[in-house]
């Protein structure tokens, strides 16, 4: 291995941007080591993970511009979990930005979806609340887009709960 390298010869040889680097913090850190008497090596130190917030406001960019691709006068519907807020804030803003006429956006809690399931009489879980088949209808005919965030934060909340009895809380007409 040679004197400069301070990780594997493998990491070395495939990517000069770490040599005389070593890691710190989840930070690449330059060690400044010089090839020789007369040679100044500039130091290279950049971060590893980009910093949080931005790759927030890069996700929605992409989600905004290449995933739903909003255009100027459209209007953006929303779907997602209260734990999405910070997701959603982002998207909204990147949708203003590229000249959206109106984001709508619609949260859900599955803590409140888990109490329907558990307590509602068995033919009121499939029920779509009107004013939701009307927003998608209204939607679709303004030329509107969706963007609808996915994960669940909590997998397991369901779990306790009769499996035919989740699978009929389902709003039909809005799926």
């Amino acid at each position: 291995m040679p004197p400069w390298c301070t990780s594997s010869p493998r990491h070395c040889s495939r990517n000069p941007r770490l040599r005389g680097s070593r890691r710190e913090g989840g930070r690449a850190v330059s060690r400044g080591t010089s090839l020789g008497p007369s040679a100044a090596r500039p130091s290279l130190s950049f971060p590893a993970v980009p910093d949080a917030g931005d790759r927030l406001e890069r996700y929605a960019r992409l989600a905004v511009r290449v995933g739903v691709n909003v255009q100027p006068g459209q209007v953006l519907a929303v779907n997602c979990l209260l734990e999405h807020a910070p997701l959603a804030s982002a998207i909204a803003r990147e949708a203003y930005q590229a000249g959206a006429a109106y984001v709508d956006v619609l949260y859900t809690d599955q803590h409140v979806r888990r109490a329907h399931i558990a307590a509602a009489a068995e033919d009121r879980l499939g029920w779509s609340p009107p004013w939701l088949v009307q927003r998608l209808r209204e939607l679709g005919a303004s030329g509107g887009a969706i963007c609808s965030i996915t994960g669940n934060p909590e997998p397991d909340l369901f779990a306790d709960l009769d499996g035919a009895l989740v699978g009929a809380a389902r709003m039909v007409k809005v799926a």
